[in-house]
């Protein structure tokens, strides 16, 4: 059971998906609450992400949203907040969950080929853990000088780092075969900005409500940039 209010409603969005359909399409949980989730909560993160890698995956869900809306992805009832929208990138629709908006995405991913895994603390099938560092290196080098990311992305990865001992050298693959060694200078960049700008380091673990215990692996990784 997750601790924070704004997860636990997610793990109720989660599981009044159909589990099955979403497993059957090749179309796994990802993103930055999935991140959360499996390194013990250390951040809030308030939207739900699926990516899809699989074509014919991806078209058995726009076929299903096409007949029966955003009701053909769920097993249960969902008030929806704002309309569904669909096209060749993805799928989208903000609902309302125990009173709360949260915006559910699934995205039709063409760079790299992803794998799905179970996870027993999940109700749906999750990206596995190399996909999970392969897709934050690629968000982390879309977007690491936007401030308005908060620097999520390099804190995410620091946080797998420590979660799984090291970004797996097949993630580090997958990255570059999608964007190039640039990968590798923007996480560097990203952990020198994090290191040399104290204060806006500060205001990004305050922005994402990072635990106290995340902050200090936050702060021992960026110390051992030193």
């Amino acid at each position: 059971m997750a601790e924070r209010d704004e997860h636990r409603r997610i793990l109720d969005l989660l599981t009044s998906l159909d589990a099955a359909l979403l497993r059957q399409s090749e179309c796994w949980f990802a993103g930055g609450t999935a991140i959360s989730l499996r390194c013990d909560e250390f951040r809030i993160s308030r939207d739900v992400d699926f990516l899809c890698a699989s074509r014919e995956g991806y078209r058995q869900l726009r076929q299903r949203v096409y007949e029966a809306g955003v009701r053909g992805l769920f097993v249960a009832d969902m008030a929806v907040r704002r309309e569904l929208r669909a096209d060749r990138y993805g799928i989208r629709v903000v609902l309302d969950v125990g009173g709360a908006p949260i915006k559910l995405e699934i995205v039709s991913e063409g760079r790299i080929e992803l794998a799905g895994v179970e996870d027993p603390e999940l109700p749906v099938a999750r990206l596995a853990d190399e996909d999970l560092v392969a897709e934050k290196l690629l968000a982390n080098e879309d977007r690491f000088l936007d401030d308005a990311a908060l620097a999520r992305d390099v804190i995410d990865l620091i946080l797998l780092e420590h979660v799984l001992g090291g970004l797996p050298q097949a993630a580090w693959d997958k990255a570059r075969g999608a964007y190039g060694p640039s990968v590798e200078d923007a996480w560097s960049r990203a952990l020198r900005r994090l290191c040399d700008q104290p204060g806006w380091r500060a205001r990004a673990l305050e922005a994402l409500c990072v635990t106290p215990e995340a902050r200090a692996v936050v702060e021992a990784r960026v110390e051992r940039e030193r």
